[in-house]
């Protein structure tokens, strides 16, 4: 590590090295114009790719529309220099009674709070690691929300600020995507058989699991090494009860089937402050009760539905997400799902020899109607797609297709189709539609979704095949 002792970066004077990890070095330092001590990441811009990937992670981090920095290490400024890439953050708490300035201080970490704990004969109550872990898990769902994958959580990375512990390391944050690669630290990253769902929930786990055992990660699961350090009989009944319950929320978060994990970090936090102990948690850590259960309910039969399909399972959980935040859109969306099964039914239902009961013309009439609705759907299908991602826009086209009386079998069956088919594309559309910046590309993009979309090609043809028998 090369001597910057002294050197000044934007009015902030690097004081002494506190550490060094793959993607940089982390120095002390003070701001000259109010005399805080501060710490500040550099990363050599000599390794082109690292700063770049660095560079890369905290742009998404501060860029994130709607990030909760309450459980995240903040970013107060960013700069780089021909040098360097560089980026300051707050002082994290350090050893009691230690001066920052003195050679033994060191920043306090989740990991280092556990390594003391193994010296003790006490270990962490269900309380205590409850309210470690809330946090994490948190930050974890923040990061979700935006898009975003951490890449490395382990106890390393989990400072402590005024007493609570915060996610930190931006090195390996990502989008969350399926051609990700897979890194960070090898017995807190999730291995090659946790296939779908979160990537960082079996490392939250593996955390957790740390924290109720002080264990390696590499031996959950294995009986003779449930228990603390202390061993099962230094545990009242009460915290035994608790022991087993996060051992399986650990056990839960880390299934091979994807179906069986939880839906997010706010799930698994919702299963957490259900262990006994959970009073000792501040309100402002409870997410709403109510959100995680309507999520779960959802999301165990759309998981086991598409566990074999990633690009469909990645594809359904967003879309669990997006719906329990836009309820009044999936109603409506239900409501025309729910006409076209009634009509179905009363369909099905009705005699079948109501044909030869009707007066003289009836046939002729009804065989009319259903020609000129064919034609509509020919004409729309061609013509009048809606030139945006509008909801309304889609919403309107749905109305008319489904409140169209149709009673030749195949026409009404083409007409539950495009209605379902229309119903689940608008489904996954942004309430506001297309973005601001370029409306027509935007709406292009989304026609195009639609129109290469395996159910409404195969209805498209479909409509074909039924205009060609019916002579149009």
């Amino acid at each position: 590590m090369d001597d910057k002792t002294g050197l000044i970066l934007d009015g902030y004077q690097l004081l002494r090295p506190l550490g060094r990890g793959g993607f940089g070095e982390v120095w002390l330092c003070r701001s000259q114009a109010i005399g805080d001590l501060r710490a500040i990441k550099l990363i050599s811009t000599e390794d082109p790719a690292k700063a770049a990937k660095e560079h890369s992670a905290l742009t998404r981090y501060r860029a994130a529309a709607g990030l909760d920095p309450r459980h995240l290490v903040p970013i107060e400024h960013i700069n780089r220099n021909e040098r360097a890439l560089y980026y300051v953050m707050p002082l994290a708490d350090g050893p009691e009674g230690v001066n920052p300035k003195s050679p033994s201080w060191e920043p306090l970490t989740l990991d280092a709070v556990i390594e003391r704990r193994r010296g003790e004969d006490v270990w962490f109550s269900s309380g205590e690691i409850i309210g470690m872990i809330s946090p994490v898990l948190l930050a974890l769902q923040t990061l979700l929300d935006a898009g975003l994958v951490h890449g490395d959580v382990k106890p390393a990375n989990i400072l402590f600020f005024n007493g609570a512990t915060r996610l930190a390391d931006l090195g390996l944050l990502d989008d969350d995507r399926l051609s990700r690669t897979r890194a960070g630290t090898p017995v807190f990253s999730a291995p090659s058989w946790y296939r779908g769902g979160l990537p960082d929930m079996y490392s939250a786990a593996a955390t957790l699991y740390v924290l109720l055992t002080g264990n390696h990660p590499d031996t959950m699961g294995r009986s003779a090494f449930r228990w603390p350090p202390s061993g099962e009989a230094s545990l009242s009944p009460s915290e035994r009860n608790a022991w087993f319950r996060l051992h399986g929320i650990v056990r839960r978060a880390v299934d091979e089937h994807v179906s069986e994990r939880y839906l997010d970090f706010s799930a698994m936090l919702d299963a957490v402050r259900e262990a006994p102990g959970v009073e000792l948690l501040p309100s402002s850590l409870r997410p709403e009760r109510a959100v995680a259960e309507r999520k779960k309910a959802v999301w165990s039969g759309m998981a086991r539905w598409s566990a074999n399909q990633p690009m469909l399972h990645a594809a359904c959980r967003r879309v669990v997400q997006w719906g329990t935040h836009h309820r009044r859109i999936m109603l409506v969306l239900g409501l025309f799902l729910l006409l076209v099964a009634i009509k179905s039914a009363i369909y099905i239902a009705s005699p079948s020899g109501n044909e030869a009961a009707e007066v003289p013309g009836e046939t002729s009439r009804r065989s009319e109607r259903n020609r000129v609705f064919l034609a509509e759907i020919l004409d729309t299908l061609k013509n009048r797609m809606p030139a945006s991602g509008s909801h309304q826009e889609w919403g309107q086209l749905i109305a008319q297709i489904s409140n169209r009386g149709v009673t030749d079998p195949e026409l009404l069956q083409l007409q539950e189709g495009l209605v379902s088919s229309m119903a689940e594309f608008t489904g996954s559309l942004h309430p506001s539609g297309p973005t601001p910046e370029n409306p027509k590309e935007a709406g292009e993009a989304f026609l195009r979704v639609f129109s290469t979309a395996s159910e409404v090609g195969k209805w498209r043809k479909e409509a074909q095949r039924l205009a060609e028998k019916y002579g149009l």
